[in-house]
């Protein structure tokens, strides 16, 4: 029988040579580009939707009138000008205002906005990385990780934080710039190709980076000028990014490879070099790092080293720094603001230290094999030591938007230690890509989890008072929104709670003198006298009190005065406020007025300690130092620990010649109180230093 000759027309097609083929195909950069940019506003478009939160918010966009009016020279000017906020970001001033410009002053504007810029800085870490690296898939697991990190919420979420997707943007284009021109440099000075490539992966890899022919000086100077200004245009939209010249420093040891990693703690040449080429962008850092300080110190939003000493931010850093870390791995309880602890116990700050240095001498022994571990722990380390609370603004303890740069450190670390494991024990694709996938899928449910908190502002802050105590900007937050919503009843008592935590707290004391003025305005518009009883009494008593306790202690003793009174009006009986009253009637010198608010007191409460000590400064104002000290010693009497009571009492005692009897009342004081500045000073001129 004769056989068959195979036929000469076209062969079986080879499915799986097709699919490999597509699958390379669709992972060329720009469609990984696509892909990122794509996922990433979609997880995040919700937020279209979302109102302001009366965080910052108010006074950045939609209560700032320069920003509402749009670009005009005028309000670019003045956004070229201002201060605001303690900080001077033009660029990002400029950028809401032209939001405001296209779609109005409404939320949603602003929040696209913000997403769509996130979109792009997620690209360019993908691209930033890979040019920097040549690592095609490590660079978009971790452009996966940044875009889609539950801790990145924060700085994309909300509006007053255009200034951490913005600045960011420029910051990516910066490095990207850099890498071009430190590896046109190398080519063109005829250097052997020191970058490894990416690490090994079991993923099929896509072509590699095309280097194109070495191109001269010419194109090198553009680059380098080009991320230069990059940087200052970074710089004018945050001055965070003042440790970009230190990062670029890191690039430069890896994966750039200008020094090696042999070299890296002995080749001072080549470090001086490199530090030598970066001369321009260390004066930018410095002039914004100089000019920030002076606008933190002159807008008073930094707090002195009286208010928060040394030793409590350094352990606050300490503390925050493992905290990061925790919320990296874990994204759990996610809140604005975390507070701040006046201290944080010792076992926590130990635990902490021993962590960050275990920590570093690991990335350090390690260096010569993974360098990428040391320089992805100092970049985490680095970056954030502008925010880390050294210097201290604001009161918070630490934020998830400071978080939005230095995380690329952790990831980084991350995706190619897994890279270099993957390879050692030879995982299997699809292991491997359903790993990623599960990874990725599980930072997207969390961030859009996290994203729903910042619908609004009640809801936001609500949830931080859920999962954090005496979170007095948080109790403030709802009873702004309360008010906002006219519920002017349970905002007083938001705003109250906030003020038990912290009395001198200006932004609730504001809020509740607009509370109390809905209500004093409701009760002179009333003719119903059941009405105008529900709304009198103990409580807005209490509440008018608390404001004007708040008031005297920022130095407005007027207006406290008014409040107190105000107080006497809905509740005679408030002894508080009127303690309160004669108080303030005598840091004013109406001496006459606060003995008759104290008489009235004695009169019903002849055991109030506060009357009696009140009383008894004003006798000894006046010169009638007997009656001073019999009052001054009922004080003391019902309040024997009390180290003022003390202090008021040796001093009507040194002034009536009783020496030794004053000695031991301010002995007793420092006994009690030993930081009590006041008695210290006076037992010097009486008898010289204590023992």
């Amino acid at each position: 029988m004769k056989k068959r000759q195979p036929s000469s027309g076209p062969k079986p097609r080879d499915d799986r040579q097709s699919a490999i083929g597509l699958f390379n195909w669709l992972c060329r950069p720009f469609w990984v580009c696509v892909l990122l940019a794509v996922i990433t506003a979609v997880v995040y478009w919700p937020a279209i939707s979302f109102d302001y939160v009366n965080y910052d918010d108010p006074q950045i966009v939609y209560e700032n009138p320069h920003v509402l009016g749009g670009l005009t020279w005028e309000n670019v000017r003045w956004a070229f000008g201002t201060t605001l906020d303690g900080n001077w970001i033009p660029l990002t001033w400029l950028s809401i205002m032209l939001d405001v410009e296209w779609s109005g002053p409404t939320a949603a504007g602003l929040h696209l906005t913000n997403i769509l810029l996130h979109s792009a800085n997620t690209v360019l870490i993908f691209l930033a990385f890979r040019r920097l690296t040549g690592a095609h898939w490590q660079s978009a697991v971790l452009a996966g990780l940044f875009g889609l990190h539950p801790l990145h919420v924060e700085s994309v979420a909300w509006v007053a934080e255009r200034k951490d997707v913005l600045s960011t943007l420029f910051w990516s284009l910066a490095i990207w710039m850099y890498a071009g021109y430190a590896k046109r440099r190398a080519a063109h000075a005829g250097k052997p190709k020191k970058n490894p490539g990416p690490a090994p992966s079991v993923i099929p890899s896509p072509s590699g980076v095309p280097t194109g022919r070495p191109a001269g000086p010419m194109s090198r100077s553009r680059e380098y000028f080009a991320a230069l200004a990059f940087f200052a245009l970074g710089l004018m939209s945050k001055p965070m990014l003042v440790t970009l010249p230190f990062a670029l420093l890191l690039l430069d040891y890896w994966p750039l490879r200008r020094i090696e990693p042999e070299d890296f703690f002995t080749c001072r040449a080549a470090l001086f070099r490199l530090m030598r080429e970066k001369i321009p962008f260390f004066l930018l850092a410095t002039i914004a790092a100089v000019l920030n300080f002076s606008t933190q110190l002159h807008s008073h939003t930094m707090q002195s080293l009286a208010d928060r000493p040394l030793g409590a931010r350094i352990a606050n850093a300490l503390v925050s720094y493992t905290r990061y870390l925790a919320k990296t791995f874990w994204p759990s309880e996610l809140v604005i603001p975390y507070p701040l602890p006046r201290h944080w116990p010792w076992d926590q700050i130990f635990t902490a230290t021993v962590l960050l240095v275990g920590l570093s001498i690991l990335a350090i022994e390690t260096v010569r094999r993974r360098p990428y571990g040391l320089v992805g722990w100092l970049w985490f380390l680095g970056t954030m030591v502008p925010v880390i609370g050294l210097t201290q603004a604001g009161d918070q303890a630490m934020a998830d938007r400071y978080t939005y740069v230095p995380l690329l450190g952790v990831f980084w670390i991350g995706v190619w230690a897994a890279a270099e494991l993957i390879a050692r024990w030879r995982l299997p694709d699809l292991t491997v890509a359903f790993a990623v996938l599960l990874i990725l899928g599980a930072c997207a449910t969390r961030t859009r989890a996290q994203l729903d908190y910042w619908r609004d502002g009640e809801t936001l802050f609500r949830h931080a008072i859920d999962l954090t105590t005496n979170n007095y900007v948080a109790l403030d937050g709802v009873g702004r929104a309360c008010l906002d919503k006219q519920r002017v009843d349970e905002a007083v008592n938001y705003l109250l709670q906030s003020l038990d935590v912290k009395p001198r707290y200006k932004r609730a004391l504001n809020d509740l003198d607009e509370a109390l003025a809905h209500i004093d305005a409701a009760n002179a518009a009333t003719n119903n006298p059941h009405a105008l009883a529900r709304r009198t009494g103990a409580d807005y008593a209490n509440a008018h009190n608390t404001l004007g306790l708040g008031l005297a202690m920022n130095g407005k003793p007027d207006a406290a005065i008014w409040h107190f009174r105000k107080a006497l009006f809905y509740d005679s009986d408030n002894v508080n406020a009127r303690d309160n009253l004669a108080y303030a009637l005598f840091l004013q010198g109406r001496l006459e007025e606060a003995v008759g608010q104290c008489k009235q007191i004695l009169q019903r409460f002849p055991d109030n300690p506060k009357a009696h000590g009140i009383l008894g400064l004003v006798l000894m104002k006046q010169g009638k130092l007997d009656q001073a000290v019999t009052h001054l010693r009922e004080a003391m009497q019902y309040q024997p620990d009390n180290a003022k009571a003390h202090i008021n009492l040796g001093q009507a005692l040194a002034a009536l010649g009783q020496r030794d009897e004053a000695i031991a009342q301010f002995k007793e004081a420092l006994r009690l109180n030993p930081n009590e500045r006041e008695a210290r000073e006076q037992l010097n001129k009486l008898a010289g230093p204590p023992p």
